[in-house]
């Protein structure tokens, strides 16, 4: 499978929402969004123009989410 940003803001769309239609950072985890390309999505994550991994969580944790650049 090769990577585009539209497969990205795809994937996002459908992530998992919270009552109120919002899509919970959590959602947004590469093992989430794209549990059989976690390599490929991570490498084409170095390189897109529009989104980058960071880094979420605090207390009980840390684990990384897609965001806009």
């Amino acid at each position: 499978m090769i990577i585009t940003d539209k497969i990205i803001d795809e994937a996002i769309k459908k992530a998992g929402k919270d009552q109120y239609g919002q899509t919970k950072i959590i959602n947004l985890q590469i093992e989430c969004l794209f549990p059989n390309n976690i390599v490929e999505v991570r490498e084409y994550l170095k390189v897109s123009k529009k989104y980058m991994l960071s880094t979420y969580g605090w207390k009980y944790g840390t684990y990384k989410a897609i965001c806009l650049r």
